[in-house]
């Protein structure tokens, strides 16, 4: 065998391996590809259905959303109290049913005008001005004794003027804070105690946004939040009768 005749044997047995190579090569290179897709194909089905399932603590968390929700909101097995449904109507704060004046209004708010006390849902609101409507609103929470606000303002020097003139309303204009450049009323009506009060006491501003709101408990774990124009301030003694009047005709069932 002449040297041409090795070196050409040679080169087509190089040329045979390095096909050989390449084409194994090839292969390992689709089949990495494959895998590659049936990974990409796994994860698009399986990592979803795992972001999708809750953990325990996220589970415990939903459904301590979900109880608080149901203590005060309509949820599946609840029974609804009967009632009239034209003339009352029906809801629930803090798990307990309740049943009360539907022209009053719904959903556990109760809203009337001042000064003709005219009920939200009645005849005899329609023409009345917004700016007359007394808003009480049912809810969780423990309101805490409000006169304590007095007291404080007392101890710390920050009553300005107190007014008593009007029998029944003391009225305290107290300065907060040094760098705040309003000043606060405190309407304290004298002649009455309960819900929670030492005496219902009621905090106005008188400048921006001007209004009033307090805090009065009814019963326990269930406080009533008021809140009305400032200009009807100086009527908190008759306002908070009229309130505890109306809350009188809602029955817990």
């Amino acid at each position: 065998m002449t040297d041409f005749q090795r070196t050409a044997g040679r080169s087509a047995e190089a040329s045979e391996l390095d096909a050989s190579a390449v084409n194994h090569d090839e292969t390992r290179c689709r089949l990495r590809r494959r895998r590659a897709v049936q990974w990409l194909v796994t994860a698009c089905v399986i990592l979803p259905l795992l972001a999708c399932k809750p953990s325990a603590e996220q589970a415990e968390r939903a459904a301590e959303q979900r109880r608080q929700h149901c203590l005060d909101n309509f949820c599946e097995g609840d029974v609804v109290p009967p009632h009239d449904q034209h003339t009352q109507t029906a809801f629930k704060r803090d798990g307990r049913w309740f049943v009360g004046p539907k022209e009053y209004g719904a959903g556990g708010a109760v809203v009337f005008y001042w000064p003709s006390k005219a009920p939200t849902l009645s005849e005899a609101a329609k023409g009345e001005s917004p700016d007359g409507r007394i808003e009480v609103f049912i809810q969780r929470g423990t309101a805490g004794d409000h006169y304590e606000n007095v007291r404080i303002s007392e101890r710390e020097g920050k009553i300005l003027e107190r007014d008593a003139a009007r029998p029944g309303l003391v009225t305290y204009r107290v300065k907060r804070d040094p760098g705040d450049p309003n000043t606060y009323l405190l309407r304290v009506a004298t002649e009455f105690t309960g819900m929670g009060q030492t005496h219902p006491t009621l905090f106005c501003t008188t400048k921006v946004n001007p209004a009033c709101t307090t805090y009065l408990q009814w019963m326990p774990g269930i406080e009533l939040y008021v809140r009305f124009e400032a200009k009807h301030g100086s009527d908190w003694p008759q306002i908070y009768s009229e309130i505890v009047r109306i809350v009188a005709l809602i029955k817990e069932q």
